[in-house]
């Protein structure tokens, strides 16, 4: 009934973004097959839900993984809506509402809708700005991860988090 409300372009989005979602459970599930406990920790888990939520958007979206103490989720958000090839990102909105999330803990994410990961210098700036407004705040920044519909970049992984 929905489906009949989406344009034929909108229909084959969502049709992508259903398979994309069943492959991140079946990846997920082979790595973590009965683990209930399983947490944010390890970069992989985070960066499929980020491909699956933010990858396929034409425009730099800016998502944030807001994390309890055990680095398990409480919730995600797109916070940040920009054009092609860029983003205006506040950290003063990220901080905030980590704050009344409670959060102990965040991922940082964009995309690159381009398919190129590699993290631009703006995007080591706002890595940066974000970790320091963190730490002031006792709040952890966990990873940077720019994802795009093939693949993503961890800054942690790359040992780029500063």
């Amino acid at each position: 009934m929905m489906n009949a409300l989406l344009s034929y372009e909108q229909q084959q989005k969502l049709e992508q973004a259903k398979m994309l979602y069943e492959s991140v459970l079946q990846e997920t599930a082979a790595i973590y097959p009965n683990d209930k406990s399983a947490t944010m920790s390890d970069p992989c888990i985070p960066a499929l839900m980020l491909k699956a939520l933010i990858g396929f958007e034409e425009r730099e979206v800016f998502a944030t993984i807001f994390l309890d103490n055990q680095n398990r989720e409480i919730k995600t958000e797109k916070l940040f809506f920009g054009t092609i090839n860029e983003s205006s990102v506040y950290v003063r909105e990220i901080i905030k509402m980590a704050l009344l999330c409670n959060a102990a803990a965040i991922i940082i994410s964009h995309n690159h809708p381009s398919g190129m990961i590699k993290p631009s210098n703006a995007d080591h700036m706002i890595t940066r700005k974000i970790s320091e407004a963190c730490c002031l705040m006792d709040i952890r920044l966990l990873d940077h991860i720019i994802v795009s519909r093939q693949d993503f970049y961890s800054f942690v992984e790359s040992g780029d988090l500063p």
